[in-house]
């Protein structure tokens, strides 16, 4: 009986290493696909929510015959706490017409989402980077609803905006790259 211990054969060093290899050529091709695939899971709360901004602008509308750029007006919160985006109604205001600099800033309490309810918006993102594209903002005829977020932690944020229209836009992908 002891001899047939002995005579099983185990794994040899080389069958080993191809076994690592393999596993790690599966790996080096199933990250990048996982990233990608959680990154666009975690924008699915970018368009959630700003289709509830929409949904909550549209009956307001209904209502009053005017958009507004107050989530409390219209009934708008986000149900929990958000984790990667911050949503705005709100327009910064320009300073006397001129093009918007840094020392354009939204008003505190314009944001909602994850920095807290209400917020004053992303840290470290300036409002000039925000009109080189679009303005976000409710004229009473329209709305533009905004959501910033930084989906993998980079400089690059995650922007999207919708509207009256229910355009839904992205306009800064920050998918991994």
């Amino acid at each position: 009986m002891f001899a047939k211990l002995r005579d099983r054969g185990g794994f040899t060093l080389i069958e080993l290493m191809l076994v690592i290899a393999i596993v790690g050529l599966l790996s080096s091709i199933a990250i990048p696909n996982y990233m990608n695939y959680q990154a666009k899971t975690r924008q699915a709360e970018a368009k959630t929510n700003l289709g509830g901004i929409y949904t909550n602008e549209a009956a307001y509308w209904s209502e009053k015959d005017k958009y507004v750029d107050d989530f409390y007006d219209i009934g708008f919160g986000t149900g929990g706490r958000a984790k990667y985006y911050d949503f705005t109604i709100k327009a910064p205001p320009v300073m006397s017409g001129t093009p918007p600099d840094i020392t354009c800033s939204w008003v505190v309490d314009s944001w909602i989402g994850k920095h807290g309810t209400p917020g004053d918006g992303p840290a470290g993102l300036s409002p000039a980077i925000i009109y080189l594209n679009y303005v976000s903002g409710a004229d009473g005829q329209s709305f533009t609803a905004l959501a910033i977020g930084n989906i993998d932690t980079d400089e690059v944020f995650d922007t999207w905006t919708i509207n009256h229209r229910a355009e839904l836009d992205n306009h800064g992908d920050d998918i991994f790259r």
